[in-house]
């Protein structure tokens, strides 16, 4: 247990020393003038960087110290090995060895081909590479991401996903899925097969579904997100598909079938899938004679399909079959949502000197926050059945958290004076944590996101001192990996991820031993695997909260070292630029930050003198604040997510 005095601040564990912001005097610096001492300004030239991008382009342009022509059919485009080597590990592979046991022949050519990379589209890519401009089309995505991939030039791979999300629709998402998968380009992939099975029977009507793998195509049938008007219609999908290409699909047609719930399937749409041509073509080339077809398409589609035909066609038809015995068998009907809602969930944090580990969460139809769940919400208002949120298995203040679609990361903490290395994570489909391995070191204050589906966790104070270092934690193994360090070690500060890049932004902490609050901010590159400085917010702040929107990032309130903070600001990575945006109506820090429904909301936390239960949510298109339904319990050093649950429509 925590005293109260001690929790209603900040984290007690980090003592602070506040710095002055610079300029900063520097006391051991040179004493001219008297013995009196100079002031030492840390400047930063922020137009430097294009200058210097402009006038190596202009020597490329020119023709001048160029080391290498890159060859694509029979055009060839100068260019400098430094700068390539630079933004693509490729080619700084090719040009130094990097990574490799022996040094390639291209490293000593003056002249090298690239296959396969149209010449304009190379073309395109260097002048990005020099002068980060670039116009995409619908007409050279393609090339582009192929290439992009091709070369590992991650920064011009996240604006063709960036376009390609902005462009999706019933017509492309399967051929966005497929290229996203094949890339790597995991959060493509993620929101390109969810929009595929929003809009499902939208797409089955475009020529694209049917070049679906049959993986992917079973692995869409068996989703219980599907927006389909019944289990009829997506046998008639499969029907549609295996016909298609009859002599290679038809292999498949048992595997597929086998993933709708035939049960459900109306009885003239049973009769005429068994009395189908695509059947009798399967029961044939499984070596069935004309009279053995009638009985033997259990045998090609599994037990319970011919079961569920005679039962269903015994019971609504006037058929040869009703005088079949009736098959009784235990069926589970399959449940389907064409449509998901968010729920908001808070958990953890410290309430009047306890550490918690309870969860409480707010949604669609509810009048206030709740430490149950719905199994589903519905737009008529009409209550579902809900399921008690079991506690964290570790009571936790100050962990990392992060979401994804219906699951809750929660790393690390401290609990009474002790540091926590523990991981677990919350199903809201099964309603339980789960265990993670353990992190390296016990840490608390430290940052979560899901860069490209991949968990990562930054930063933090552990035993020996405020951290720099990073992990990745490899599903496959269960176990944590170390990402390259961070420039700065922080603790307290925020994490999030944006179009595959990871950003660390503020906190508490500096290049050594510091533990000045930070207006910096730096992103890691999983291409370049490097952490690459960006520009600084307008205000430091630690014990913040930043989120993503679209494709911007928010930084919202904290404590700088003086005053609780009301400001928010918004970071445009295109023009690498913060915009003040309209402060929060309450200052506070140490509190939960979460998107419900596109708008952002600030959980909990404490205003300086009291722990608050109070939620305000923040509309980007607006920009305007909303005050929400505050929380049952007042919590500080919380954890904030948001989860999907089934949305029904009556």
């Amino acid at each position: 247990m925590l005293g109260y005095e001690q929790g209603i601040r900040n984290c007690n564990a980090c003592s602070l020393s506040v710095q002055q912001a610079n300029p900063s005097f520097d006391s051991s610096g040179d004493q001219d003038n008297g013995g009196q001492g100079t002031d030492v300004w840390d400047f930063r030239d922020a137009v430097f960087p294009t200058v210097l991008m402009d006038g190596l382009n202009y020597l490329r342009t020119s023709g001048l110290l160029c080391d290498v022509i890159l060859i694509t059919g029979n055009d060839e485009h100068p260019a400098q090995r430094v700068v390539l080597a630079a933004v693509s590990p490729y080619f700084r592979a090719m040009f130094s060895g990097t990574g490799t046991s022996h040094e390639f022949l291209e490293s000593k050519q003056n002249k090298i081909t690239l296959h396969d990379i149209d010449s304009a589209i190379l073309g395109q890519i260097l002048n990005f590479i020099y002068t980060a401009e670039i116009q995409i089309t619908e007409n050279n995505v393609g090339d582009f991401l192929v290439a992009a991939d091709f070369l590992q030039i991650n920064s011009l791979q996240n604006l063709c996903c960036q376009y390609l999300r902005s462009q999706m629709n019933a017509s492309n998402c399967v051929g966005i899925y497929l290229s996203a998968k094949s890339r790597n380009c995991r959060e493509l992939a993620v929101n390109a097969k969810r929009y595929a099975l929003e809009h499902f029977r939208h797409v089955v009507q475009e020529e694209e579904f049917l070049q679906l793998p049959f993986s992917e195509l079973k692995g869409i049938l068996g989703s219980h997100l599907l927006n389909t008007t019944g289990e009829g219609e997506l046998l008639e999908t499969i029907t549609k598909w295996v016909e298609h290409k009859p002599s290679e699909r038809s292999q498949f047609l048992q595997s597929l079938v086998s993933e709708i719930d035939v049960w459900q399937v109306p009885a003239e749409k049973l009769l005429s899938f068994v009395n189908s041509e695509i059947l009798l073509r399967r029961l044939r080339d499984s070596g069935f004679t004309s009279e053995q077809l009638q009985l033997n398409d259990a045998v090609v589609l599994g037990g319970d399909f011919k079961m569920a035909v005679d039962k269903i066609l015994s019971q609504r038809c006037d058929s040869p079959c009703s005088k079949a015995q009736s098959h009784q068998v235990a069926h589970s009907k399959k449940i389907r949502h064409s449509y998901e809602q968010e729920v908001i969930v808070a958990l953890g944090g410290e309430s009047s000197g306890f550490v918690l580990n309870s969860m409480e969460c707010y949604t669609l139809g509810y009048d206030g926050w709740r430490c149950s769940i719905p199994t589903a919400v519905a737009l008529s208002g009409i209550p579902n059945p809900t399921q008690v949120m079991p506690p964290m298995r570790t009571q936790r203040i100050f962990p990392a958290c992060c979401s994804a679609d219906y699951t809750i990361f929660v790393i690390g903490g401290i609990c009474g004076g002790k540091l926590i290395d523990s991981c677990e994570f919350y199903s809201v489909q099964s309603n339980e944590w789960i265990s993670l391995a353990s992190l390296p070191i016990g840490i608390h204050g430290s940052g979560a996101a899901l860069p490209n589906q991949v968990l990562c966790v930054i930063g933090g104070r552990s035993d020996q001192g405020i951290e720099k270092r990073a992990w990745v934690y490899e599903e496959r193994f269960n176990l944590w990996e170390a990402l390259p360090p961070m420039q700065l070690h922080r603790v307290h500060h925020g994490v999030t991820s944006l179009n595959c890049l990871l950003y660390a932004v503020g906190g508490l902490g500096g290049k050594h031993t510091d533990e000045q609050f930070l207006s910096s901010v730096e992103c890691y590159d999983p291409a370049l695997q490097r952490w690459i400085p960006i520009a600084p917010m307008h205000e430091a702040r630690a014990y913040c909260g930043v989120v993503t929107v679209g494709s911007f990032l928010y930084a919202i309130g904290g404590f700088n070292g003086i005053s609780w903070l009301r400001s928010m600001e918004r970071y445009n990575p295109l023009t690498n630029q913060w915009t003040l945006l309209t402060p929060m109506s309450v200052a506070r820090s140490s509190f939960g930050t979460t998107v419900w429904n596109g708008r952002i909301y600030v959980i909990g936390g404490c205003d300086g003198i009291h722990l608050l239960n109070t939620v305000e949510k923040f509309n980007p298109r607006t920009n305007r604040w909303h005050c929400a339904q505050a929380m049952q319990v007042r919590r500080l050093g919380l954890g904030a997510a948001t989860v999907k649950i089934p949305l029904k429509m009556e």
